[in-house]
């Protein structure tokens, strides 16, 4: 397995497969909010993101050093759930989809609970 900049490359007898720092990075992503208890990512706006363009990794730093992945991801847990257990989950959920989509592994997931969500309730109005 090699890497090349933003890539992630490994070799077999019939070729090459590439992928993108990127990708793994989506999968993490993906991987943490289907999480229950887990509201949602949180990380630094992007220029992509200022132009209309969504950006599914957003929230998720990954570095990668030969077929080894090592992802922090920065949560916001919902305010009535208990943190670490929905930290732990994430942890498991993002570990499990990247080294099953990607066959690299994934040593490290560390977890940054960064908020508290606290969803409004809707009052209901009297008609």
């Amino acid at each position: 397995m090699s890497e090349n900049k933003n890539t992630v490359s490994q070799s077999d007898e019939l070729g090459t497969v590439h992928i993108a720092e990127e990708v793994i990075a989506s999968i993490a992503a993906i991987a943490a909010t289907e999480v229950d208890g887990v509201s949602g990512l949180s990380g630094a706006m992007e220029l992509s993101e200022l132009l209309g363009k969504k950006n599914l990794s957003r929230g998720v730093k990954i570095a990668v050093e030969g077929s080894a992945v090592t992802c922090d991801v920065f949560i916001l847990v919902k305010r009535t759930f208990a943190i670490l257990k929905v930290s732990q989950q994430v942890q498991e959920n993002v570990k499990a989809h990247i080294e099953s989509m990607t066959g690299l592994e994934a040593p490290a997931v560390n977890v940054h609970v960064v908020g508290i969500s606290f969803e409004k309730v809707a009052k209901k109005v009297k008609s």
